[in-house]
């Protein structure tokens, strides 16, 4: 239920960026939550992998805990992207006000 949050913090944070900027909305918020999958994901395959080469039995380690270790992951590639756009976005805003004047 907590995860259902976060996505939806996710989501709505990329929408009012890319509404901001007169972007697609809807496509952005997907790209927001794909993104914070994505970490989610590239993490949770990292952790399988380093628990492979060491020989750790996976019966170990419950879903939950991988989760919990791979959320703040997901989080900061989703935060990093925020932040690309965002400043790309501004950065582009700027240059045409500049050429207005």
């Amino acid at each position: 239920m907590l995860g259902l949050l976060f996505i939806y913090w996710i989501g709505k944070a990329f929408y009012i960026l890319a509404e901001r900027n007169g972007k697609n909305v809807w496509g952005y918020a997907v790209l927001g939550v794909a993104i914070y999958y994505g970490g989610l994901l590239f993490t949770a395959v990292v952790i399988a992998i380093i628990l492979a080469i060491f020989s750790v039995s996976f019966g170990t380690f419950s879903d939950f805990l991988i989760t919990l270790m791979a959320f703040p992951f997901g989080l900061l590639g989703g935060w990093i992207a925020y932040r690309y756009l965002e400043g790309r976005w501004e950065g582009v805003a700027k240059d045409n006000e500049d050429e207005v004047r």
